[in-house]
């Protein structure tokens, strides 16, 4: 069984930082307490980052994972990117995965 999808806020946490974060779900809770199969292993992160000077628009992805037991707390992951540049537009995409595949968040 695949992780269900997660959900991500992003927000300005510093004058050029820029923080995600991620809740776990119900079910990746409930499957890491009983140690099941289907447990989540780790998150990907694909970070997007869009620079527009001059109105032409480049987008750099930055890739990312994520150990869930040594990087997450108990309830979420927060990842902080810093040196962002002041204009630059962030986006995210995460996927839970486990030994059955990922679940995608949009």
């Amino acid at each position: 069984e695949v992780p269900e999808p997660v959900n991500v806020t992003i927000w300005q946490s510093g004058v050029l930082d820029v923080s995600v974060r991620w809740n776990h779900t119900d079910l990746t809770l409930l499957a890491a307490k009983q140690d099941a199969l289907h447990k989540v292993l780790r998150y990907d992160m694909a970070l997007n980052i869009t620079k527009c000077p001059h109105g032409r628009c480049s987008t750099r992805v930055e890739s990312y994972s994520f150990d869930f037991e040594t990087f997450c707390g108990n309830a979420s992951c927060v990842f902080v990117r810093p040196n962002v540049a002041s204009g630059d537009i962030i986006t995210a995409t995460v996927w839970a995965v486990n030994v059955a595949g990922r679940a995608q968040n949009r």
